[in-house]
């Protein structure tokens, strides 16, 4: 119904723009569900390409392809660690700061070994120089050992690097005491359609 005030009739608001915000939200959730499976990287190939962004200490995006570096667990953004005096330091940020340094801007190339259980790609990549950017976090102290990577955790242990330096908590063991979060620190489905519109949308 329409609204008076003092007399006059107020305007009703469009629509149009709310209207065709929801038709493009709409067509970017079907592009995603009925994304053709051969169009996207298998098991066993390579994902090379611009690093368009570093997410967390073992998260990117390379050429569109959300990975995640296998063998290693790096502490969460926002997640603090303790210096050796005690003092805390956003380990999180610091991580993902490492990464980003580590991988530049420029093109890289990292074989998919497998996908985890949220088919998300398991990925171990090579430097410009051939080193392994989730082996140098692991002997920086910047990440843990997560299925590979357990002599360059001995090593940052033993010489007190990084995480390693004060008291922290593992971030598996982080993500568990996170009240309704998925101890497993992956993406849920929607989460990723959320992450994937984001991409889409330039934000």
């Amino acid at each position: 119904m329409p609204v008076w005030a003092g007399g006059r009739r107020r305007p009703m608001p469009s629509l149009r723009p709310a209207l065709g915000a929801l038709l493009l939200v709409a067509a970017a959730v079907l592009a995603f569900y009925l994304k053709d499976p051969e169009a996207s990287p298998s098991p066993g190939t390579a994902i090379a390409g611009p690093v368009e962004r570093v997410v967390d200490g073992d998260t990117v995006l390379i050429a569109g392809n959300r990975v995640r570096l296998a063998g290693l667990d790096a502490p969460e953004l926002g997640q603090a660690c303790a210096r050796a005096d005690g003092t805390p330091w956003d380990c999180g940020a610091a991580a993902r700061d490492r990464l980003r340094a580590l991988l530049g801007r420029s093109a890289v190339s990292c074989g998919f070994r497998r996908t985890d259980r949220y088919g998300r790609p398991l990925v171990t990549c090579d430097l410009p120089d051939g080193s392994d950017p989730g082996a140098v976090l692991v002997a920086e102290g910047m990440a843990v050992a997560y299925g590979a990577y357990v002599a360059e955790e001995a090593a940052a242990r033993r010489e007190r690097l990084g995480m390693w330096q004060g008291q922290f908590v593992r971030p598996a063991d982080w993500r568990r005491d996170r009240a309704g979060e998925d101890p497993t620190g992956n993406p849920s489905r929607f989460e990723r359609l959320l992450g994937w519109l984001g991409q889409l949308l330039g934000s």
